[in-house]
């Protein structure tokens, strides 16, 4: 504000002689800077706020996605392309749902892309019934399909990641 203040003063020191009004229009015009820095100062600080809530959005999104991940690789052991997939791609993709789906976990967006996840991890489950391996392994070619769409919807991914994920179910 304080170039408005200079600009009244020097007006001031300028223009004055004995008609007052000057005061009335300084006065105005001050006022007009006046609010025009409070209007800048309440976005600014309206700015802020939302960063941080987005920032604390996204930390909560990531620390869901990441127990969310963590939980399926500590069941047992998966091969590195999968368990890299899943601790980096599929956290994304389980970030991204959270910051921008609505119902966020309770979501059948949520459900589904956890359930994809599932399905990875149980195709790698040791001591499988020969029956229940190999239905699983008859649904790779659905399962490829369904983890291919969800990352194209995200729009930023590890190709390597999918491919050396998608090398690994084909063989």
């Amino acid at each position: 504000i304080f170039p408005a203040m200079q600009r009244v003063v020097d007006r001031v020191l300028q223009e004055f002689s004995n008609d007052v009004s000057l005061f009335e229009e300084l006065l105005k015009s001050f006022k007009a800077d006046m609010n025009d820095q409070q209007r800048r100062t309440d976005t600014m600080e309206q700015r802020t706020q939302e960063a941080a809530r987005g920032r604390e959005k996204l930390q909560l999104a990531k620390r869901r996605g990441t127990h969310q991940i963590q939980s399926l690789l500590r069941k047992h052991g998966l091969p590195q392309p999968a368990a890299a997939f899943l601790s980096k791609t599929w956290l994304d993709q389980l970030v991204f749902i959270l910051l921008r789906d609505k119902q966020g976990e309770r979501g059948e967006v949520w459900r589904n892309a956890v359930a994809i996840s599932e399905t990875l991890v149980g195709l790698f489950e040791p001591e499988l019934d020969p029956a229940v391996q190999s239905a699983r392994l008859r649904g790779i070619p659905d399962l490829k399909r369904e983890i291919s769409e969800a990352v194209q919807r995200m729009g930023s991914y590890s190709h390597s990641a999918l491919d050396a994920l998608f090398e690994l179910l084909d063989n």
